[in-house]
């Protein structure tokens, strides 16, 4: 049986046990909400990392990859830029794709062609997971000048007050 035919045939699988997998990187009060609430207002951003992982499953087994599918992704890593994390587990749960398809792939018989061809996927998903990080580094990048931004607004309107309101030296 060809790659894609096991893991299409594997899809459901392997998405819930991703998805159960990123969502053991969150605190357990944080990962209970992800996991229970299903309405997409209430739940932005379980919503947001099932598209994602649906996405980046269809980029990695040849299917179309849509705009669709690029800004769940873009949407993904600017969540993992605003949480206090590392950048390498910013970007680790696309590696977790890999450890599941090779544990729902053991037991199917292992044909010189079919290891290549998982040999190709996971090259595929070292291509992702340096995508992300760019993604990642762009959105964190995104973040600290909006900070600077931020700070050099406030120090200027405090200058700003000072000239217009100058005090005496007995207010000091």
């Amino acid at each position: 049986m060809a790659l894609n035919n096991l893991l299409k045939e594997k899809e459901a699988v392997i998405l819930k046990r991703w998805f159960d997998a990123i969502l053991e990187t969150y605190a357990p009060e944080t990962a209970n909400q992800l996991r229970q609430v299903h309405d997409p207002f209430a739940n932005p951003a379980s919503q947001s990392i099932r598209q994602c992982i649906e996405g980046i499953f269809r980029k990695i087994t040849g299917q179309i990859f849509t705009e669709k599918d690029s800004l769940s992704l873009e949407n993904m890593l600017k969540l993992r830029a605003i949480q206090d994390i590392t950048p390498s587990q910013a970007v680790s749960f696309v590696f977790f794709l890999k450890m599941i398809i090779r544990d729902e792939l053991k037991n199917e018989a292992y044909s010189a062609a079919l290891y290549n061809k998982l040999l190709s996927l996971e090259s595929e998903i070292d291509e992702t997971a340096l995508l992300c990080f760019d993604l990642y580094v762009k959105h964190r990048q995104k973040i600290y000048e909006l900070k600077s931004e931020e700070i050099k607004r406030a120090a200027f309107m405090l200058l700003r007050k000072s000239n217009q309101q100058p005090c005496s030296m007995e207010e000091r």
